[in-house]
C-alpha cells in the first residue's frame, strides 16, 4: 500500500495567502517611526504565511505499508520540495489501535494507554477525515494522526490483525 492524499485545504491557502497578501500591504504603510512597527508586523506576517505555505502546502506526506523481512511494516515519508525521507516506521505487529481521529481522541488515549506520544502527520489541516494509530513502544505508545482513505484504512487494519495472529501462534 502506498497512499499519499492531495492537497485540497482551500481554507489554509486562504489563511496564508491572505497573511502574505496583508504583510505586503502593512509594509507599504506609515512614515516616519510608525513605520518602523509597521515593517516589523509585515515581516511577522509574512514569515507566518511563508511558514503555513510550507508546512501545509509544499509538504507532503505518503503513508506507505510494505513487506520487510517477512513482516508488515508502516512508514511514513515526507517530502519537502525535492528531499524526502522517513519520519515514522512501526511493524504493524506493534499496532494496538486504528480508528478515527476525532475531538477528545487524544485524553481517550492519555487515559486508556497511559504515556503516549502523538504525531500529527498531514498536510490538510481542515479535512475531517483523519485516523489515529496506536503502536506499543518500549514502556510507553505512540499514536500517529494520518489522513488515510477508506481503501487503505481497511488495508492497514486487516495487515495488523494477519501479523498479530502470525506472532500469536
Amino acid at each position: 500500500m502506498n497512499y499519499s492524499p492531495k492537497h485540497n485545504d482551500t481554507r489554509m491557502r486562504v489563511i496564508y495567502g491572505a497573511l502574505i497578501t496583508i504583510g505586503f500591504i502593512v509594509y507599504m504603510l506609515g512614515s516616519g517611526n510608525i513605520q518602523l512597527i509597521f515593517t516589523c508586523l509585515s515581516l511577522v506576517l509574512i514569515g507566518t504565511g511563508l511558514y503555513l505555505f510550507i508546512r501545509y502546502d509544499l509538504t507532503t506526506y505518503t503513508y506507505i505499508a510494505m513487506e520487510n523481512e517477512n513482516r508488515i511494516d508502516f512508514y511514513v515519508d515526507r517530502a519537502v520540495g525535492r528531499r524526502s525521507a522517513y519520519v515514522c516506521y512501526y511493524p504493524l505487529c506493534d499496532l494496538v489501535l486504528i480508528e478515527k481521529y476525532e475531538k477528545g481522541t487524544r485524553k481517550k488515549l492519555n487515559a486508556q494507554y497511559g504515556k503516549t506520544y502523538v504525531f500529527k502527520y498531514f498536510h490538510n489541516q481542515f479535512i475531517k477525515d483523519k485516523y489515529v494509530i496506536v503502536f506499543k513502544n518500549q514502556g510507553y505508545h505512540d499514536a500517529v494522526v494520518c489522513q488515510l482513505d477508506t481503501a487503505s484504512f481497511e488495508y492497514i487494519k486487516r495487515a495488523a490483525e494477519n501479523e498479530k495472529s502470525k506472532y500469536e501462534m
